[in-house]
């Protein structure tokens, strides 16, 4: 039992050493990008729902 977990340590960290890292900037870009989509995204959830609310509203005082 501690043979396997110790093979499994020794395989991990060779498989660790094969990993291609990415860089600072691909880290910063990619965080960058997720935060810009998100705000995108924020606002035109907003704009929906700010429509819609108000073509309820409209709709429901007519009646």
């Amino acid at each position: 039992m501690i043979r396997k977990f110790i093979n499994f340590l020794k395989e991990s960290k060779a498989e660790l050493q094969r990993v291609t890292w990415p860089t600072k900037e691909a880290i910063i870009g990619g965080t960058a990008a997720v935060l810009l989509l998100s705000l995108i995204l924020v606002i035109y959830m907003w704009v929906i729902d700010l429509t819609l609310s108000r073509l309820f509203s409209m709709l429901l005082s007519r009646g």
